[in-house]
């Protein structure tokens, strides 16, 4: 016997997420921040409007803009957009929606 319709696991993407968070998507982008960045380890993870997690890897991501993955900074606010792999959701596209702000010491 299958579940119900309604008691699918949800993808963090479902339509009700646009009227919860009105900004959740900019162009054709999903607004998320830059929560976790390791240049050494080439990872990362972007938290999106609706507060899921999403990793990617410098290796299988686009970063459009100046800079490159180099120009990524933690706590950055991008837009991004989002693939399926065996593992699950990741992050294929990063585009910077703000210059980083500065980092304060104390």
């Amino acid at each position: 016997m299958s579940a119900p319709p309604e008691a699918a696991e949800d993808d963090g993407f479902a339509a009700a997420d646009s009227v919860e968070h009105p900004d959740a998507v900019v162009g054709s982008y999903y607004r998320g921040v830059l929560i976790r960045l390791s240049h050494g380890l080439e990872l990362g993870t972007v938290r999106s409007a609706s507060g899921r997690e999403i990793p990617f890897h410098f290796g299988h991501v686009v970063v459009i803009g100046e800079g490159g993955a180099a120009g990524l900074t933690q706590g950055q606010v991008v837009g991004f957009d989002v693939g399926w792999t065996s593992r699950g959701l990741v992050v294929t596209r990063i585009r910077p929606m703000e210059a980083p702000g500065p980092r304060s010491e104390g």
